[in-house]
């Protein structure tokens, strides 16, 4: 979505997206792949932090409702900083172009 919003193109929001899991016990985002083989679960998302609206949800592992809470609720940290960094991406090539 970032592409999106870099060409103009009208968007409800720009779409974030990581996964996060669980380790060894800990929680964890931004999975590698090899992360993803040992994972005791693991759980993409695609999220609209502004909109704060999940565009996908998929996990993948058995685990307790609290991780799974707790494991959405990282995700969507994750994204939410992911889209701050986006913004000033955008922003910052908009102003070297002219637009502010």
């Amino acid at each position: 979505s970032l592409a999106l919003a870099d060409a103009g193109i009208q968007m409800r929001d720009r779409v974030t997206s990581v996964a996060a899991g669980k380790i060894d016990g800990h929680y964890v985002l931004d999975l590698t792949g090899e992360e993803e083989e040992i994972t005791e679960c693991d759980l993409p998302i695609a999220y609209m932090p502004r909109e704060k609206k999940f565009t996908l949800l998929q996990m993948d592992g058995k685990i307790s409702e609290e991780d799974v809470k707790n494991i959405i609720n990282l995700a969507i940290k994750g994204c939410e900083i992911l889209y701050e960094h986006q913004k000033k991406a955008l922003y910052e090539k908009w102003a070297k172009e002219g637009f502010e």
